[in-house]
């Protein structure tokens, strides 16, 4: 399964983050915690990424901005779907 699929489709009970093509669980870390440690890794490692929480909420981090901007499933596809071909056109 598409790594970018798999971020979307699959429920899982911690935080988990989406960057440079791969899933990262957060579930080490004090879910208290999950969220900030997301943020900072992505913006670290990579200039797009998207945080999942255990609600289903789906937030945007990028280098630009100094905050996580919450999004959509349907717009991460939108964003990421020309680059990896999983969007129709």
């Amino acid at each position: 399964m598409d790594p970018l699929l798999e971020f979307i489709q699959v429920n899982h009970e911690d935080h988990v983050i989406y960057y440079n093509n791969k899933i990262v669980s957060l579930s080490q870390f004090p879910r208290k915690d999950q969220f900030k440690i997301g943020c900072r890794r992505i913006y670290d490692n990579a200039p797009l990424g998207w945080i999942r929480t255990p609600k289903g909420e789906y937030f945007e981090v990028t280098r630009t901005r100094k905050l996580a901007i919450k999004t959509s499933s349907q717009q991460i596809l939108a964003t990421m779907g020309e680059t990896n071909g999983i969007l129709e056109k």
